[in-house]
């Protein structure tokens, strides 16, 4: 059995099967495994984990099976999934000023032009030039604009990924991702724009971190995991002479790595002391970050990964500031796996204003017949009321051959 238990519980001959962290947060090999030495276990105690999960058909159980301690998976799946229905009907206050498809095309052009100016940027910045955030500006000006004419454009973009530019990538998405948090807070044009800017160069100190560690094809030893943390010191390095760099950008840069209960890096900041937007960042950069494929690190489905960050927020995330950025890009995010109540399986292309559990999806896969279906667009909402059809999870696009950012971009 599936168990989460307090981080109290945890002892010697028990199976991790979940660190509850994402994989960039901390320095095993693996995600699973038995703990087999002590070692191994004051390296948890030393994460700071408050709860994990662990498999009693591998390793031990708790000692006290009396005391109530201890949920099962598929227990806290449920609570989890409830709560997300919960939040869906507290629908978003989000305005679609122009058609997706009309957007779709802008927003292919902003993409493109931000990771190139992004990859030349840090490239400068690798090779000892100084940061010129000037060359930000125009571009940032084109990734709001196109977020306030219909973010769902962007936010399909940021799916459609190569493995081997994750760096570059992961900044623009970050951006991107911020700058439609913030507009979902009826936050000013302004302090907008300041937040896309900081989200772009959250990450600037990783051109200071060696390649063979920035670029290694699998998990980081313990001491290259370090190093990797460190990043955020160089980035405030960087940025410390840059007097165009904006209180909120230097948040969002310095402080997207630090947690709720005091658990992050590099200053162990806690609740309040951690500034609005760099609470906003943290969110947003592990939201991207687990849904983002990597060479040894396959993506996860946009909607578990907004179910992991309820999960966390009991500790590491803000509980209020979760559940807006849920409702800000949907319970089912654009370029999530849906599968409906009729066996059919499709992708989210677009959110139905007012109603995140019935978005606009692109139908592609048959699931009872086991077979590809031509692309077809359904909008949930807007069904034949004699034969609707209904969203009752999200599935793996590897496990039936799709490939969302394919369908994404499909004219169909």
């Amino acid at each position: 059995m599936i168990k989460k238990i307090p981080i109290s519980q945890l002892r010697l001959g028990m199976y991790i099967h979940d660190l509850d962290l994402g994989w960039i947060d901390h320095p095993f090999l693996q995600n699973r495994f038995k703990l087999t030495n002590q070692a191994d276990l004051d390296k948890i105690l030393s994460l700071q984990l408050r709860e994990v999960y662990i498999d009693t058909a591998k390793g031990l159980d708790i000692l006290d099976q009396t005391a109530g301690i201890g949920k099962n998976l598929a227990e806290v799946q449920h609570e989890i999934q409830k709560s997300m229905e919960d939040l869906a009907k507290k629908y978003p206050d989000n305005e679609y000023h122009a058609p997706r498809n009309e957007e779709w095309q802008r927003a292919q052009l902003v993409m493109t032009e931000a990771n190139q100016v992004v990859t030349h940027m840090l490239e400068d910045v690798r090779l000892g030039k100084q940061l010129e955030v000037e060359r930000l500006e125009p571009v940032i000006g084109q990734i709001v604009k196109s977020v306030f004419r219909n973010q769902d454009a962007l936010m399909g973009m940021i799916r459609i990924r190569e493995m081997d530019k994750y760096t570059f990538e992961h900044s623009v998405s970050v951006s991107v991702l911020l700058t439609a948090f913030c507009k979902s807070l009826g936050m000013p044009y302004e302090i907008i724009h300041q937040a896309a800017i900081g989200g772009i160069l959250h990450d600037i100190g990783k051109v200071k971190i060696p390649l063979e560690i920035l670029n290694k094809p699998g998990p980081l030893a313990e001491q290259e995991f370090i190093t990797m943390r460190g990043h955020v010191n160089r980035s405030m390095e960087i940025i410390e002479s840059l007097s165009e760099i904006s209180e909120i950008s230097r948040a969002i840069i310095v402080e997207h790595h630090e947690r709720y209960d005091g658990s992050g890096y590099p200053f162990q900041k806690k609740e309040e002391e951690i500034s609005l937007h760099g609470q906003m960042a943290a969110i947003v950069d592990v939201y991207d970050a687990l849904t983002s494929n990597r060479c040894y690190h396959k993506g996860k489905s946009p909607h578990w990964v907004l179910g992991k960050l309820i999960e966390w927020s009991k500790y590491h995330f803000n509980p209020t500031l979760v559940q807006k950025f849920i409702r800000c890009i949907g319970v089912y995010p654009v370029g999530t796996l849906v599968l409906l109540q009729s066996g059919r399986l499709g992708v989210v292309i677009e959110l139905n204003e007012g109603d995140l559990l019935r978005p606009i999806i692109k139908l592609a896969y048959d699931k009872n017949r086991q077979r590809h279906l031509s692309l077809t667009t359904l909008n949930l909402a807007r069904q034949d009321i004699t034969t609707p059809d209904r969203i009752i999870g999200s599935e793996s696009p590897e496990i039936y051959n799709l490939r969302v950012d394919m369908i994404l971009n499909s004219k169909n």
